[in-house]
C-alpha cells in the first residue's frame, strides 16, 4: 500500500464509511456476506491458499494469514483452536483504526479481510459451520482479538 499518510487516511475512511452504510442498511445481517467477502478477496489478491482443502481449522486460518502478512495488511497472527472455538489475535493490522472507529460506532465490523478469508476458508475449505462470537480491539496495544465460535 502506498504509504502516503494522506491516501491511506483517505482508503482508511472510504472502508469505514461503505462499512457502516451497509451495518446501518442490514444491521447484523451483514455477517451473512463473511465468507462471500472472503471468497472475492482471494481471487483479487491472488491468496492461492484459499483454494487448497485443509485438514484442520488452524492449519487453514495460519496458512492464510500468511499471504495477508506478506501483501502488509498486519504484521502477526497468533491465535488457538480447539473443539468449539478459536481465538485469533492480529498484531499491527492496518485496518485496525477502522474497526476502533467502528465498534465505537457500534457497528460490528465485517468487512475485516483477515476475518472474512478466515471464514471463508472453514466454510468451503475445511467444511467448519463456524459464526463470529466476538471482535475487539486494543489500540494501544496495536491488537485485534476475534473469536470464532465453531457450531457443532
Amino acid at each position: 500500500m502506498d504509504e502516503n499518510p494522506a491516501k491511506k487516511n483517505l482508503l482508511l475512511t472510504i472502508i469505514y464509511s461503505v462499512e457502516k452504510t451497509l451495518w446501518d442498511a442490514l444491521g447484523k445481517s451483514s455477517f451473512a456476506l463473511l465468507p462471500f467477502i472472503g471468497e472475492n478477496l482471494c481471487e483479487e489478491l491472488n491468496i492461492s491458499t484459499c483454494e487448497d482443502e485443509y485438514e484442520s481449522s488452524g492449519n487453514a486460518i495460519k496458512t492464510v494469514s500468511g499471504d495477508f502478512v506478506k501483501l502488509g495488511i498486519f504484521d502477526s497472527l497468533s491465535m488457538s483452536d480447539s473443539d468449539s472455538k478459536i481465538d485469533v489475535t492480529i498484531n499491527g493490522c492496518m485496518l485496525l483504526p477502522v474497526e476502533k472507529k467502528l465498534l465505537e460506532s457500534g457497528v460490528k465490523p465485517f468487512v475485516c479481510p483477515v476475518m472474512n478469508s478466515m471464514m471463508y476458508v472453514l466454510r468451503e475449505r475445511v467444511r467448519v459451520k463456524a459464526r463470529v462470537k466476538s471482535i475487539t480491539v486494543d489500540d494501544r496495544k496495536g491488537v485485534c482479538n476475534i473469536v470464532i465460535e465453531k457450531i457443532l
